[in-house]
């Protein structure tokens, strides 16, 4: 019988020099997309704060999302308001009891964000030297992007930057999957890991099996990225 496989779809909101994490968030799917279990934090440190709190109200990405968003939340959803470390803690503890991989687009970002705010507060690290990481953006742009369709797909609908590569951020890639063009990114950590685990399981449905070059040799060497160009 083959043992069940489980997946973590990780992401962090930051401010836009992503030195202060202040929103964390995972999924955990099945192989066919079930939801099994999902968590969401605000990281203690920043939230209550008072000068950090400034930055991220005063920060060009993150000043309306904390008034529309993060602000009600922190009023009334104390129990998420976690310390940084508790956080980690809550996560490593996840990882561990479903022993799955952490996947995060462009993992990269968050893996750079969570390192870096856990040797500020005097750790060497968030995740665990055994600790799987994978990127969906690049598994995304070898099984999803590198397509005919996904080519006319962007081509039809202007998804393409001012350099004339395809656009292919999570926001356009879940456009691509569920044909919805209207679709915004939400850019809250829970939401995003919920289109992700999406994206995702479109990949898995597409190619059974993730052979090495898709999961954690991609996270060293991004050799995909040249596939979007025009």
């Amino acid at each position: 019988m083959t043992k069940k496989k489980y997946y973590m779809i990780l992401d962090t909101e930051t401010t836009s020099n992503a030195k202060t994490v202040y929103d964390i968030a995972y999924t955990i799917i099945d192989r066919k997309g079930n939801i099994i279990e999902q968590a969401n934090y605000l990281v203690k440190e920043i939230i209550e704060h008072p000068f950090l709190l400034g930055i991220l109200k005063r920060d060009k990405f993150s000043s309306r999302k904390y008034r529309e968003t993060y602000a009600e939340r922190y009023a009334n959803e104390k129990k998420i308001v976690l310390p940084f470390l508790k956080i980690r803690q809550n996560i490593r503890r996840a990882i561990r009891n479903y022993n799955c991989p952490v996947i995060a687009y462009n993992v990269a970002f968050d893996y750079e964000a969570l390192t870096n705010m856990a040797k500020d507060l005097g750790k060497q690290s968030f995740f665990t030297k055994t600790t799987q990481i994978w990127d969906l953006q690049n598994i995304a742009l070898y099984i999803l992007c590198n397509s005919c369709l996904y080519t006319v797909f962007c081509d039809e609908n202007n998804f393409v930057t001012d350099k004339g590569n395809r656009k292919c951020s999570a926001e356009i890639v879940y456009r691509y999957i569920t044909r919805n063009l209207e679709f915004e990114e939400a850019h809250t950590a829970l939401a995003d890991t919920e289109i992700e685990a999406e994206i995702f399981i479109a990949c898995v449905n597409r190619r059974k099996k993730m052979h090495t070059e898709l999961t954690g040799q991609i996270f060293r060497h991004p050799i995909w990225k040249e596939r979007c160009k025009k």
